[in-house]
């Protein structure tokens, strides 16, 4: 059975700089936009145990490559630095969602993950 729900508040945030970190919120969900006019490089924090289940989506908004790190714990259980690269086309996105201090990525669009 599922339990107890809480609220379901989303978070939107854009980034338009060529860096810097993703944010991440308070709110269940939550959606970047990533604004940048050339490539850009940018970070994603592991998150404690209170953030479970969070979900933050990160979608570009131009056709500029965007290029997520993550330095302690990597993506889907890595263990290490870890990145994910969007494309180059508009409407690349990424979701990743937080679980007992990792990060996972959920879906994909015209993403690349290692």
């Amino acid at each position: 059975a599922a339990s107890g729900g809480g609220s379901f508040a989303i978070g939107k945030d854009s980034i338009s700089a060529a860096s810097g970190a993703i944010p991440i919120g308070t709110n269940q969900f939550g959606y970047v936009a990533m604004k940048n006019t050339a490539t850009g490089s940018y970070t994603i924090a592991a998150q404690s145990n209170t953030k479970n289940f969070q979900e933050i989506t990160v979608f570009s908004t131009t056709a500029d490559t965007v290029v997520i790190t993550c330095s302690t714990v990597g993506f889907n259980g890595k263990g290490s630095s870890g990145t994910v690269t969007l494309g180059g086309i508009i409407g690349d996105e990424v979701t990743f969602l937080f679980f007992d201090n990792q990060i996972y990525v959920k879906e994909a669009v015209d993403a690349n993950v290692q």
